[in-house]
């Protein structure tokens, strides 16, 4: 679990990055 550990977290830390690029989207178009 250890050895796969750094590669989940940087899979939570993109896919967080891409949900809030969507939510900016998602205001800026209204």
């Amino acid at each position: 679990l250890s050895a796969f550990s750094p590669l989940f977290l940087r899979y939570v830390e993109f896919f967080c990055a891409d949900v809030a690029q969507w939510l900016e989207q998602l205001i800026r178009n209204q």
